[in-house]
């Protein structure tokens, strides 16, 4: 099963804690041979912009946000989506309609072309994808599902 993270999942990588999750979650999921994981390339970009933010209030050291992006980008087991295609350029203008943040509906736009499930922490996205969405959906991946990581870590430790 391909897995298409959204970028909250990836700023522990820069040491920016995240509440709304457990930071093994990842590690596990990288390490189960069911999954192959994706991201956006927009990740990159995320991280840099939100880390530089923390490290000009002295919340962080540049060398974590350094470390943190090598870390991702080196890292070969995480498969990284362009957003430049048509199909990916069309569908988040799409759902930029319905969603304010543009980064989000590259996201998932990618998601559905890529991916079988996409897993975030945003409730506003989320609902949006099962009540404006899933026609789009459907069109472009049958298969593909839209899970706040809570919902989809009780599958994932159910074993389904």
């Amino acid at each position: 099963m391909k897995i298409f993270l959204d970028s909250s999942f990836f700023f522990p990588l820069i040491s920016i804690d995240v509440k709304e999750f457990n930071k093994q979650f990842i590690s596990d999921l990288l390490k189960d041979k069911r999954f192959e994981i994706l991201r956006s390339e927009l990740v990159t970009f995320e991280l840099s912009a939100k880390g530089t933010q923390y490290v000009n209030e002295d919340l962080l050291a540049i060398e974590d946000v350094i470390e943190g992006l090598n870390a991702l980008i080196y890292n070969s087991t995480i498969q990284v989506v362009p957003i430049y295609y048509s199909e990916i350029q069309m569908l988040a203008a799409l759902f930029r309609r319905n969603h304010s943040d543009f980064i989000d509906c590259l996201t998932l736009a990618s998601a559905i072309h890529y991916s079988d499930a996409f897993i975030t922490l945003d409730r506003s996205l989320e609902k949006k994808s099962i009540s404006i969405w899933t026609q789009n959906f459907k069109e472009i991946n049958k298969e593909f599902s839209v899970f706040l990581w809570k919902d989809f870590t009780k599958q994932y430790h159910s074993g389904k």
